[in-house]
């Protein structure tokens, strides 16, 4: 059983857990907030952990953290971590959510540039802002974490 099979196990067992012996109306107790407790904590298990690209990819332009590999000629490889996104090669530029600079992909019959499959990287904090191929090889990623909720 993997997480997603648990958290549906999970998911089920709850509603089970919170109907009353009646069956006609459900209400949290002791047995369905637990639930709720490993739910969140296989979500987050499922969540963060890398995952090998050759076993799956992430949904088309959704930001990730990647996990790139440089591969030197005399046979040293060093390993970098940054957030990136993967294209499967069938966006074009005026549909995609990200501003993609110098592509040379331009197809005159669709009036559009078509964005290239592979990893890119989007830069946020420099004067070139846009998205860049990781011209390393992407070998995991990574869901990104939520964003944190700010106290009141």
């Amino acid at each position: 059983m993997d997480n997603s099979q648990a958290i549906d196990m999970m998911e089920y067992n709850k509603q089970i857990l919170g109907t009353s012996d009646q069956g006609n109306f459900w209400k949290p107790n002791a047995n369905t907030i637990a639930c709720d407790m490993a739910i969140k904590t296989l979500k987050v298990n499922n969540i963060l952990h890398w995952i090998s690209v050759n076993e799956k990819l992430p949904e088309v332009e959704q930001r990730v953290l990647v996990c790139a590999e440089t591969r030197c000629s005399d046979g040293r490889k060093y390993k970098h971590i940054t957030t990136g996104m993967y294209e499967d090669g069938n966006m074009w530029r005026e549909n995609s959510s990200w501003n993609f600079n110098d592509l040379d992909t331009y197809d005159e019959e669709q009036d559009d540039y078509k964005i290239p499959e592979g990893w890119w990287e989007y830069t946020i904090y420099n004067e070139d802002e846009g998205n860049f191929p990781i011209d390393d090889f992407v070998i995991y990623w990574m869901y990104l974490p939520d964003e944190p909720k700010d106290a009141e």
